[in-house]
């Protein structure tokens, strides 16, 4: 849509542009350093716009090729930032911790199993009755399994 419409501002300004151009078709005397040039007002305001327009183009081009070489270079900055030594310290202790934490969960594991074990074999001299041990030992059992 913006494109349409700087299409289309343009055209009105060209056609101006011309009409101001034919109606000022006269002659006139144009000073250079050494010498002098009579011609008709149309050529030399055309010259003149042409040589503005080719002075903003280059401006343009310039700073845009400055302006991506410095996105170009803080693109390999972020880059370099991204795999710098320090991240790789970070990534090896989370590796480390990572595996510490595996440890220390396998050891509580087996102290929440030796418990239930030892609590399990002094239960029998609690219970008068074998059928009661066994339910109960059935019980722990399932507990452990959750």
């Amino acid at each position: 849509m913006k494109k349409k419409i700087s299409f289309y501002l343009m055209i009105v300004l060209v056609v101006i542009f011309v009409l101001f151009a034919v109606t000022n078709a006269q002659d006139t005397v144009v000073n250079f350093l050494f010498a002098q040039v009579k011609l008709p007002l149309v050529i030399v305001l055309i010259a003149s716009v042409l040589i503005g327009a080719l002075i903003a183009s280059l401006f343009f081009y310039f700073r845009s090729r400055a302006d991506k070489k410095e996105i170009k270079t803080l693109k390999e900055q972020l880059a370099f930032k991204r795999k710098t030594p320090y991240d790789l310290e970070l990534q090896e202790k989370i590796v480390k911790l990572e595996e510490e934490l595996t440890t220390k969960s396998a050891e509580l594991s087996n102290l929440k199993h030796s418990i239930v074990s030892q609590v399990m074999s002094d239960l029998p001299t609690y219970y008068a009755d074998e059928t009661e041990y066994q339910e109960r030992k059935e019980s722990e059992n399932e507990i452990e399994s959750i």
